[in-house]
């Protein structure tokens, strides 16, 4: 059977296990989810979720995808292929204003958010040695530095490239400085850390993970904490969030992290049925139980984080609840 049959099989099969009981009406529409690799955090999420909205209609209103990441997702709800995706806020930002990396065609006015969901934090790595205790620093210095990041298009490379923008330093600098950018896979830039061939290295990922305590072990090396000044500066332009991670959280961390990332977004278009996001909105926001199910890391979120760094205007069914629990105004 084809892989995408077998996901939509499973998430109905998933949707017939669910303890809550159908509400006697009809959606009248059949929505599509798009999300991530079924071995990650994002088609989890997405099944979850649908579950407990097909709890609320007797159609079952809702399946789920495979879908191609954070960009990608944006771009196939924008070409009207799938209802609603899992992204970010920042990119979701950029792709409604058209005209950038994200999105370099035309503005995608229609886009809305429904609910923040589990936090992806930029992980920047600095081996003992060098600069890592200033970033200010690094444009004065020119450190012959030896950096591994993510592929265009990945978050980690996406994130480290604004935050270094905004201490007036780009990847491109690092070159003419006598050092190196690396773009590869995670595999590749966990085994190049491990073999010392980076000096900083960069990661998104969830807070804490066992992947990062292992990176931080295996060599003195620090996390990379973020000026309040510039954390303000990214959250304004671009819909970052910020995260005070405390003292003790990974090795090494003496004091707490000042970090940034974004949250996992799930967002819409505008047409979209209010009723089914409205139902939507509630049963996640009241069963973090099966939220947890899905994946651990929602063990640190909260249902009133929903509405924060969204990247862009909230779905109206969604701001209904939102409303109704006094989380907006």
């Amino acid at each position: 059977m084809h892989l995408k049959k077998l996901l939509l099989a499973a998430t109905a099969s998933l949707a017939l296990l669910s303890p809550a009981v159908a509400q006697d009406k009809e959606a009248g529409t059949s929505l599509l989810i798009t999300t991530g690799t079924p071995t990650g955090s994002w088609f989890p999420t997405g099944a979850a979720i649908a579950e407990l909205t097909n709890a609320a209609f007797s159609d079952n209103p809702i399946d789920v995808i495979v879908g191609a990441g954070s960009v990608g997702n944006i771009m196939h709800v924008g070409a009207e292929k799938s209802d609603m995706g899992l992204s970010y806020g920042a990119f979701l930002k950029l792709a409604s204003e058209g005209g950038n990396a994200v999105n370099p065609g035309e503005p995608m006015p229609q886009l809305r958010s429904v609910m923040s969901l589990i936090p992806y934090v930029l992980h920047v790595i600095a081996a003992e040695g060098t600069d890592y205790d200033d970033l200010a620093n690094l444009a004065s210095e020119k450190p012959e530095i030896k950096v591994g990041t993510g592929v265009t298009g990945a978050t980690e490379h996406f994130g480290l490239e604004l935050l270094l923008q905004e201490y007036g330093v780009s990847l491109e600098d690092i070159d003419t400085w006598g050092g190196s950018v690396t773009q590869t896979q995670t595999a590749g830039r966990q085994d190049g850390w491990k073999n010392r061939q980076f000096d900083w290295v960069s990661f998104m990922g969830t807070v804490p993970a066992n992947n990062y305590f292992e990176l931080l072990e295996v060599r003195p090396s620090k996390l990379i904490s973020v000026n309040d000044e510039v954390r303000e500066a990214l959250v304004s332009k671009y819909g970052f969030a910020q995260y005070d991670v405390p003292a003790g959280t990974y090795p090494n961390q003496d004091e707490d992290w000042a970090a940034l990332g974004f949250p996992m977004v799930l967002f819409t278009t505008a047409d979209v049925s209010e009723d089914v996001v409205y139902e939507m909105t509630k049963r996640v926001a009241e069963d973090k139980e099966r939220m947890l199910k899905a994946t651990a890391a929602f063990d640190a979120w909260q249902p009133e984080d929903m509405v924060a760094a969204l990247g862009v205007d909230l779905h109206p069914g969604a701001a209904k609840y939102y409303r109704e629990r006094g989380w907006i105004e």
